[in-house]
């Protein structure tokens, strides 16, 4: 309700159905000024506030005949198409820029990202330890948590090491193969690629019954994806609402630690946070518990830059979903520790910048 449109003398044969008025002016008033007063934010609020019906809101011709409007000279109302012309021409423009920024901005900011991930945004430093080294402390971390049978161990662990022939290989028991074709890209020397298991346990979430209310306004902070939407910081610590022990309890949800990375895995793919405290999920999130917590920032990142090939291998008709499995097979290049810091901090400063402009935007 409310639009409206200028029928040009020379369009003839045109029909008006249903839902829809015609109006006929004397020649002396200029039919694009008075569409531009029916656009106003005044007729507007008049023909909404004086519409009839229950379901659905609609104008009568009496209603329509009923709206105060302003007429000035006819040189007048010219002057003022006129420059309501321009305006229009202008605001598009800028409309038209606008777009093309978000877009620039958007490419950006993966830009950035993609960098940090091919060790491109800083200047290598050959004094680091190597990822080797920090690998090895991940997998004696993690061996020590299947000793507290904190967690299980892989039936399929594997290795990714690089052959003398420079490709890469993977070992899984006594087999080996090759596994160039899932490598999107060449690394420092001193990176490593891994699967996210290699480097953290990939946990799933659930919703206890909403018909119990035994399960729900606890102290236990339970977040969705829908909590995701628009969240643009590094760090979460509560959704819209909380769960209590019993309902942690009664569904598959799990309490997950500080410095987990919470990851979407559905509806959409991709929303991503770090806990700044215990939290749970519902099932939307495939969320990573790092077997070293430091590495958790530049785990942030490198999940948003590896969030493209993550749908890919997404499935499901309704909506695409990545399973937990699947989540784990992840692969992602690890870099030295050290580096790992340089590339957070750069890649934040960087992103902060663009942060003020897309603000400056809107």
């Amino acid at each position: 309700m409310g639009r409206c449109a200028v029928v040009q003398p020379e369009q003839e044969g045109w029909l008006c159905g249903t839902g829809s008025f015609v109006l006929r002016f004397p020649i002396v008033l200029c039919s694009e000024y008075i569409a531009v007063c029916l656009r106003s934010p005044y007729s507007v609020e008049y023909l909404s506030g004086n519409s009839i019906g229950n379901t659905m809101l609609n104008l009568n011709q009496a209603i329509l005949k009923s709206i105060l409007l302003p007429v000035p000279p006819c040189t007048e109302q010219k002057r003022i198409i006129n420059a309501v012309f321009v305006a229009n021409e202008h605001l598009a423009e800028i409309s038209n820029q606008s777009e093309a920024l978000v877009a620039c901005v958007a490419k950006t900011k993966a830009k950035i990202l993609d960098l940090a991930i091919r060790g491109q945004l800083v200047p290598q430093d050959p004094t680091d330890e190597p990822a080797s080294v920090l690998l090895e402390r991940i997998r004696a971390e993690k061996e020590e948590l299947i000793k507290q049978g904190k967690i299980k161990r892989d039936k399929k662990e594997s290795v990714i090491f690089r052959g003398e022939d420079n490709s890469y290989y993977e070992k899984i028991g006594d087999y080996v193969r090759c596994i160039d074709s899932e490598l999107p890209f060449e690394l420092p020397d001193s990176w490593m690629f891994v699967r996210l298991k290699h480097i953290g346990e990939v946990v799933g979430g659930g919703t206890p019954k909403t018909n119990i209310s035994e399960y729900w306004d606890g102290n236990i902070p339970w977040l969705t994806p829908a909590d995701f939407s628009g969240y643009e910081e590094m760090y979460v610590s509560s959704g819209a609402r909380t769960i209590t022990e019993i309902g942690l309890k009664s569904s598959s949800a799990q309490m997950l630690p500080a410095n987990s990375v919470l990851y979407s895995s559905r509806a959409p793919i991709g929303y991503i946070a770090i806990a700044a405290n215990p939290v749970s999920t519902n099932q939307g999130f495939k969320s990573v518990v790092p077997y070293d917590f430091s590495m958790s920032p530049y785990l942030y990142y490198c999940l948003k830059a590896r969030t493209d090939d993550i749908i890919q291998r997404a499935t499901g008709t309704t909506f695409k979903e990545i399973s937990g499995s699947e989540m784990a097979e992840t692969i992602i290049p690890l870099p030295p520790f050290t580096e790992q810091k340089r590339l957070v901090a750069k890649a934040t400063q960087l992103l902060n910048v663009i942060a003020t402009i897309e603000k400056s935007l809107s």
